[in-house]
Formats: C-alpha cells, structure tokens, sequence
C-alpha cells in the first residue's frame, strides 16, 4: 500500500511536467478566499525518495497580509504529521503511522514568489490542478491539496492527531490563532463573564509596518460547565475594529459567533484570533445554548 502511495506522488511529479498548471493563478483565488476571513483545510502526503518513510499532513492555514500576502498556519505546531516509521504491534501485523505528537513549526505560502516555506526551508510549487500542489525538499516530495471552508464551517475538526480520551470524540474545532517563528508573548488576566464562561485573552506577537504597531491576539473562550455549551455571542468594546479576524464570524451588529453546530465541550476550550492595532478592548459572552 506505501509502495503503491510512493509510485503516486512519482506519477504526479511526471503529470505536473507534462500538464504544465499555472501556480500563480492557482493560489490567487485561494488568497482570495482565504482574505474573506474563511478557514482552509491543508491535508498531504510526502514520500523521502532514500529512506521510503511516508509523512501525512494535515491542518489549517489563514490569510495574513503582513509583512507580505501569505498563507500560514496560525499557531505553533498547528500542522499535525504522522509517519510511516512510528510502528507498533498490533494483533499481530505492524501498525505504522501511531506517531500523533509530530507536528510542523511552519508551513507557509507566499504569494509572491509561489513557493512553500516547511519548516524554514523553500521551495518552489509546482501544481496540478488549481488546489493540488506539490513541493520538493531535497529527498522528500511533498503533495497537498488545499480546501476552503465556508465561513459558517470555520476551521472543523480534523481528527488526526488530536488530542482525546478511549470513550470520547472530540467536538470543539483545534486552537486557532496567529503567531511568527518568535513572538513575545504577554498575556491578560482571565476575564470571567456573567454567563459562566471563562475569557482569556493572550497577545501573541507584535510588529511595526510604515510607522504602524500591528497585534496577534488569540481569545480564549472555556467552558468550565459539565455541559457542552453551543451558538455563542461573544460582545466585544465598542471599540473593537479588527484588521483581520479568524475561526469566528463578525456578525452586522458587532457581536462575534462561531458556526452553527460548533461546541465546546465540558472543561475545553475554543479559540480564536485576530490582528488589531491597539491592545485596549475586552469581550464578554452575551448568550450560549445549553447541550
């Protein structure tokens, strides 16, 4: 069957070169998309060409427009990676693929140039249709495909690699929220609203662009109940005029909400981010449905 996965990408690589897709054009409608504030779905495969190991990827990316139009993941370790050489013996055959604690430290897209940076190092993609994409580092050949949620989906659940318990699916969408290779992060006091659920409001980095401060925020909603709770508002100040917002939808009469069908469970947590230009503003959670 990896055999089989290792002869496909190869296969791929040879279509690409003949085929001839245009990456440039490829990715605008995706940024397009992605500048709409929608969440996308990164989901690959790689095969290393000396040692045979397969790696799977799968995660999420965001638009950010600065310090230049990109596609990147939005928080630390965010793209989650098993492999072929993480093996246990079960019921007597071998299991690869168990290893659910790899995860990348950076997986971005630049618009400009149309390369890929994983990990620090980029390369130049080559595409086969207008959301499959493949890139080559040194022996690794790396195959993704992009998908666009709608903004009403936010970022789903993936179920690879997540964290959960033997008797337990996880219902609540992975934390999402914008960092860089290294940020310096402070963080505010946990606010407490008047609807039993916790605020926690972290800074995660921050730049200057043409005389302008710019912040990453992520915002922190927990539920401590025994309940899940679902179809949350979150009330933001007056004042809050983000420059860019993700993994929840900033509705016409200023409140904030998550997608339909969403929850946080008993005891987690759910997560979303922003850039802004200044660090006074506070939310509070207005209402929630009871599951």
């Amino acid at each position: 069957m990896f055999a089989k996965l290792a002869l496909f990408i190869c296969l791929l690589c040879c279509v690409v070169g003949l085929q001839g897709c245009d990456v440039f054009a490829s990715l605008d409608p995706l940024f397009v998309e992605a500048g709409q504030y929608k969440c996308l779905t990164v989901s690959g495969v790689s095969v290393d060409s000396s040692t045979f190991e397969q790696k799977a990827y799968k995660g999420f990316i965001h638009f950010s427009r600065y310090p230049e139009s990109m596609l990147r993941h939005t928080s630390p370790n965010l793209i989650n990676i098993v492999s072929s050489n993480s093996v246990k013996c079960q019921n007597g055959l071998f299991q690869p693929f168990l290893n659910s604690n790899t995860k990348t430290n950076e997986f971005t897209i630049f618009k400009s140039n149309s390369t890929l940076r994983l990990d620090g190092v980029d390369s130049v993609l080559s595409c086969i249709n207008p959301t499959t994409f493949l890139a080559s580092y040194g022996s690794n050949t790396l195959l993704f495909n992009i998908k666009v949620n709608p903004i009403e989906v936010g970022c789903p659940v993936i179920q690879f690699g997540d964290q959960c318990t033997n008797d337990t699916t996880p219902t609540s969408s992975p934390t999402i929220a914008p960092v860089t290779t290294s940020p310096a992060t402070t963080e505010t006091p946990t606010q407490s609203s008047n609807n039993n659920l916790t605020i926690e409001i972290k800074q995660t980095y921050s730049w200057e662009q043409s005389g302008k401060t710019y912040y990453n925020y992520d915002v922190l909603v927990g539920n401590p109940n025994t309940f899940n709770v679902a179809d949350f508002v979150i009330q933001p100040s007056s004042n809050f005029s983000p420059e860019n917002i993700w993994n929840c939808k900033k509705n016409d009469d200023g409140t904030l909400s998550i997608a339909p069908g969403q929850s946080i469970g008993s005891n987690q947590k759910f997560t979303f981010g922003f850039t802004i230009k200044y660090t006074d503003f506070s939310f509070s959670v207005l209402s929630y449905t009871k599951q």
